[in-house]
């Protein structure tokens, strides 16, 4: 999994959980590239999880704040992971 999709599901497509072939590449890169809609809602997606991780909020706690960007995704994978 990807730790962008395990903060905000579905931010970017998963291409290595399948059988990856220079067409699936070709075709996700194409779609970024030629469809503004699909860009600018996995930018605004980016732009999401990196609040969630470089910005967390004052209602977030101490302890969440107080760590950098690789321990908050360390934990948030170790979150998932425990589910």
């Amino acid at each position: 999994y990807s730790p962008v999709n395990i903060i905000r599901k579905g931010t970017v497509k998963e291409l290595m959980q399948t059988v990856l072939s220079p067409e699936d590449v070709a075709r996700e890169v194409s779609l970024l590239l030629l469809d503004q809609q699909a860009r600018s809602e996995m930018v605004a997606g980016l732009a999401e999880v990196k609040r969630a991780l470089c910005e967390p909020d004052q209602e977030a706690p101490a302890e969440w704040r107080e760590l950098d960007v690789s321990e908050r995704v360390a934990r948030c994978v170790f979150e998932m992971v425990a589910k």
